[in-house]
């Protein structure tokens, strides 16, 4: 059944759940970049708490509940001025059915994902800097001053 009167997520100005991927199951990861106060319509006086993300060029307007998840994410108080966000940290956006339909929901990113991401940095950073590591463009081999051309 065809909606009328409202965009799609291509069309909107906003970020909605087809735009983090399709399928019922889809996860993004996203950088908050800060937070603004607009308004979702033009015509209307109801202003959003906005968020901004690094992988997106749309805000995620913020309902109620995702503005108390981001305050125990933060670790802020309920007087925490929206547009004092810090940029910078990582939230895990996800797919909800709601009262209203299919929303976007944001969470912490677990424990142990944080962990495994930390270490596979810290191996990738030993092996650049051994003096074993294999050779790449990433960690190309050093200069000789030989002429060995092979042709």
């Amino acid at each position: 059944m065809p909606s009328f009167g409202k965009a799609t997520a291509a069309e909107s100005r906003w970020l909605k759940h087809p735009d983090i991927g399709e399928g019922p199951n889809a996860i993004v990861d996203a950088t908050i970049t800060g937070g603004s106060m607009d308004f979702y319509d033009p015509e209307r006086t109801e202003e959003a708490y906005c968020l901004h993300f690094a992988e997106f060029s749309k805000p995620l307007g913020c309902n109620i509940t995702n503005r108390r998840m981001l305050q125990q994410i933060l670790g802020a108080p309920d007087t925490m001025e929206w547009t004092d966000i810090p940029s910078g940290t990582v939230v895990r956006l996800w797919k909800e059915m709601t009262s209203k339909g299919t929303g976007l929901r944001i969470a912490p990113i677990p424990a142990d994902v944080v962990q495994t991401a930390q270490r596979t940095a810290q191996a990738h950073q030993q092996i650049a800097q051994s003096p074993h590591a294999p050779q790449s463009e990433i960690n190309p081999p050093p200069p000789t001053d030989a002429d060995d051309i092979p042709f």
